[in-house]
């Protein structure tokens, strides 16, 4: 059974790419930035300004991570619905996002996207039959 929260989704006050950096320090399991700070870290400077951070990690990962995170609540998202993700839980199968929220602050501060592949084979997540061999 899952809980579904009325809480602001717009209610956002993420982390800079380095704060996040540090939380995660001490996870020495694959991730990276993606989607528009991943563009302006490769740029080398912020070209806009930012209302999320994303990074993405491996599903075999997503405890180790969210003990990184032990500080923040996790919520599962995915078709429109954001469910509460109690500890320990896993996400379901077709959740291929986590958003992760500071409670003292009533602020999302990061999202978590979640891959199917392994260190050593990607996997396409809206079709596990297309996979390529890790570069």
């Amino acid at each position: 059974m899952s809980l579904r929260v009325a809480i602001a989704h717009d209610a956002r006050s993420p982390f800079h790419p380095r704060e996040l950096a540090q939380r995660l320090a001490g996870v020495s399991r694959p991730r990276c930035i993606v989607g528009g700070w991943a563009l302006d870290l490769w740029h080398g400077h912020e070209t806009r300004g930012h209302e999320d951070i994303e990074f993405t990690v491996l599903r075999s990962d997503v405890g180790l991570f969210r003990q990184a995170l032990s500080d923040l609540e996790f919520y599962a998202t995915g078709s429109g619905v954001v469910d509460h993700l109690p500890d320990g839980q896993e996400p379901p199968a077709d959740i291929f996002q986590i958003w992760c929220r500071d409670v003292a602050a009533q602020r999302w501060r990061v999202d978590m996207m979640i891959e199917p592949g392994t260190p050593d084979m990607w996997v396409y997540k809206r079709d596990l039959a297309i996979t390529r061999a890790a570069c």
